[in-house]
């Protein structure tokens, strides 16, 4: 190691002690645990999901014949009748603008 001139505001008096910083005592963990939880009470808020209105319903459940054509006329899903599949839908990038 080097040698080097310090400025006297940065003179080294000796090496550190092994055991500083000193561990925090029980009380120190007390204030820690009293400031965090002084924390969460006053600056975090916890904001609960929204529930849905309780008149939804499940809109399989309730469709009509017919209904899912319409359905799928809005979002521009109808193929052809001989082109038509049950199993897939046209890809979003395929969908046509309403």
């Amino acid at each position: 190691m080097r040698e080097v001139d310090l400025p006297p505001e940065f003179c080294v008096r000796g090496s550190p002690t092994p055991d500083w910083p000193p561990p925090p005592t029980e009380s120190d963990e007390e204030r820690f645990r009293e400031d965090l939880e002084q924390y969460y009470n006053d600056g975090y808020v916890s904001t609960p999901c929204p529930s849905p209105p309780s008149d939804l319903f499940d809109c399989e459940e309730n469709l009509e014949d017919g209904d899912v054509e319409d359905d799928n006329l809005r979002h521009g899903d109808v193929l052809p009748k001989d082109n038509q599949s049950k199993d897939t839908a046209s890809p979003p990038s395929k969908r046509k603008k309403v």
